[in-house]
C-alpha cells in the first residue's frame, strides 16, 4: 500500500509508470512529473482504466474513497462510473431554439415556425424528455 510520503516522493522519468496501491488504485507517474489516480477495474469481460484526478488536487484518501465507492457500484451491478443522465422536455428545446431564432428571421417567418411547432411538434413530442 501507498503512504503519503511515497506518493509525494515519486518523480517523473523518460517513461510512465505506476505506484500500485490496494483494490485496483494506482498511481502513474508521467514523464512531466504529473502524478494521476488511475482505477483498474473488470468491466464486461475486459480491463478497464479511469482516470479519477490528479495528486495533490486528489488526495491519497480521497482517492481510496472513490475507489471504494467505485468498487461497491460494481457488487451492485451497476456501471461505476456512470455518469448521471440529464434531460430536458422536448418543449423546453423547442422554445430555446424558437428565442433564439426570433432575433435572426423575419417576424412572418418566425411566426409560421411557430405555429407549426405548436400544432405538430409540441403536442405530440412536448413532453418527451431528451438527454443532455
Amino acid at each position: 500500500m501507498l503512504s503519503e510520503t511515497r506518493v509525494r516522493a515519486a518523480k517523473g522519468r523518460d517513461k510512465r509508470y505506476c505506484l500500485t496501491d490496494a483494490n485496483g488504485l494506482m498511481l502513474e507517474v508521467r514523464p512531466s512529473g504529473t502524478k494521476a489516480w488511475v482505477l483498474r477495474y473488470p468491466r464486461e469481460g475486459k480491463r478497464r482504466n479511469k482516470t479519477l484526478g490528479t495528486y495533490p488536487a486528489l488526495s491519497l484518501r480521497a482517492a481510496r474513497q472513490a475507489a471504494a465507492e467505485a468498487a461497491m457500484r460494481m457488487e451492485r451491478g451497476e456501471a461505476p462510473f456512470a455518469a448521471p443522465v440529464s434531460a430536458l422536455s422536448f418543449r423546453a428545446i423547442g422554445e430555446a431554439f424558437l428565442a433564439d431564432k426570433k432575433a435572426r428571421i423575419k417576424s412572418s417567418y418566425y411566426r409560421t415556425i411557430e405555429l407549426r411547432f405548436n400544432k405538430y411538434l409540441f403536442p405530440s413530442l412536448g413532453e418527451c424528455m431528451v438527454p443532455t
